[in-house]
């Protein structure tokens, strides 16, 4: 591992998130804090000079919004997740392009809490995971690894020593301790089963002369 690029999402000055203890150089995104254009992230992404092995994106939390009444969604939400798209996208691109790279999402570990909560901060963090999820969908057939770290934000954890491990190895997940199997199971059971029931209910209408277009023979395809 020769080098990173990290990107910060809310308050990242806890020292719990790590970064500063990788013993790693860390390049910083040549473009404004707030900057939310996709384009101009991806293109900061790519800009960064030199080898470049991995990007960590941190979220941290919004402080100056715990009391915020009503909710800004567009500052709380929609944009930071417009930050986050544009650099994991530019990284994908980035190190695909290389051949190989790594990239990392630290996020908080209430980001796996009951789903009946619905705080501006559970929705992003639970879009940024979902969006590293499709991202490593993406990218399997290449050589770039996305993993999902966990941390419980209390500062009591060695990150540091599982970020060198997961930049190392490239794991689906690092979990914090505080995630248990039964805190596990109490986030998916809910979602595991409204999916189920998706396929419940009457069958679908017949949709009569709109079929016709997978109707291979009708379209004059040619048979195998």
């Amino acid at each position: 591992m020769r080098s990173l690029i990290g990107v910060a999402l809310g308050d990242d000055s806890s020292p719990s998130l790590g970064l500063g203890a990788l013993a790693l150089p860390i390049a910083r995104l040549e473009v404004a804090d707030g900057e939310t254009n996709i384009s101009a992230l991806r293109a900061a992404v790519e800009a960064v000079p030199g080898a470049v092995d991995a990007l960590i994106l941190t979220i941290g939390s919004d402080q100056r919004a715990l009391s915020e009444d009503p909710v800004d969604w567009e500052r709380r939400v929609r944009l930071p997740l417009r930050r986050a798209f544009g650099v994991l996208t530019g990284a994908g691109r980035r190190f695909r392009q290389a051949g190989h790279g790594a990239i990392v999402v630290v996020a908080p570990s209430a980001a796996i809490a009951p789903p009946e909560s619905s705080t501006p901060e559970l929705v992003l963090l639970r879009s940024i995971v979902g969006m590293a999820e499709a991202l490593r969908a993406e990218l399997q057939a290449s050589p770039v690894r996305v993993s999902i770290v966990f941390h419980d934000g209390a500062g009591g954890e060695d990150l540091s020593t599982r970020l060198t491990n997961v930049l190392a190895a490239g794991p689906l997940y690092s979990l914090s301790a505080d995630i248990s199997p039964a805190r596990i199971n109490a986030y998916f059971e809910p979602l595991l089963a409204a999916i189920e029931q998706t396929s419940a209910g009457p069958p679908l209408p017949d949709i009569g002369p709109m079929a016709a277009v997978y109707d291979l023979a009708a379209a004059g395809a040619p048979s195998r």
